[in-house]
């Protein structure tokens, strides 16, 4: 799995750009590649864009699970609370647009419950302004 740090969010931490492939062999060699080129190469850039675009509207979630790592007391002592902000996102998108990515899938979700980010409506548009139309995340539904 390709994952680079691009953007910036509001409380200094980069959002996580993830890119996969479709079925089984397809993703076999995908990551035979990401291998070649990270540690053979030793290169942090792919030869190819991301197929798929996660971003993480926030860190912050509103529920205390106890198998959740966010619930552990120290967690935001590692992590600081943030929420990406719409400018941050559209950075973001505009450099993936650039790279060459055509997906039309944003991932919402990778730590946190995105609802929780006020500005979560207007990430939501910037991305549909980029041509992301199918939008997938994860969600407690208590926010909605």
């Amino acid at each position: 799995m390709n994952q680079s740090n691009t953007g910036s969010q509001s409380a200094g931490q980069s959002p996580v750009v993830t890119g996969q492939t479709g079925g089984t062999a397809s993703k076999l060699w995908s990551g035979a590649r990401i291998f070649w080129h990270w540690a053979v190469r030793r290169s942090e850039v792919l030869p190819y864009p991301p197929m798929e675009i996660s971003i993480e509207p926030t860190n912050r979630c509103n529920f205390a699970c106890k198998f959740c790592p966010q619930s552990s007391p120290s967690h935001f002592d590692q992590i600081p609370a943030s929420a990406i902000e719409p400018d941050a996102v559209e950075k973001l998108l505009q450099k993936i647009r650039e790279s060459g990515a055509g997906s039309d899938l944003m991932h919402w979700t990778l730590d946190g419950e995105p609802f929780m980010n006020k500005r979560f409506h207007e990430n939501f548009e910037v991305a549909r302004r980029y041509g992301f139309t199918k939008h997938h995340f994860a969600t407690n539904a208590m926010l909605i």
